[in-house]
């Protein structure tokens, strides 16, 4: 479980940080993760796999579960 999130968190960090400031995983609820993430992915040229993992991450700190 850590690896993934681990993992998850490099991609965030490089994917989506290569162009704008990352926000901490905290600061949107999941649902709003799920939005975000969509509205990002060929942007930030994330395969599905990617996402899924970056989601994980993300959803693993943010403000609730939904």
């Amino acid at each position: 479980m850590l690896d993934s999130l681990s993992e998850g968190r490099k991609l965030y960090v490089a994917h989506c940080g290569s162009c704008h400031t990352l926000y901490l995983p905290e600061r949107f609820k999941a649902s709003e993760w799920e939005i975000n993430v969509d509205e990002m992915q060929e942007k930030g040229k994330i395969t599905d796999s990617q996402k899924a993992k970056i989601l994980n991450y993300l959803k693993s700190g943010c403000k609730s579960s939904d």
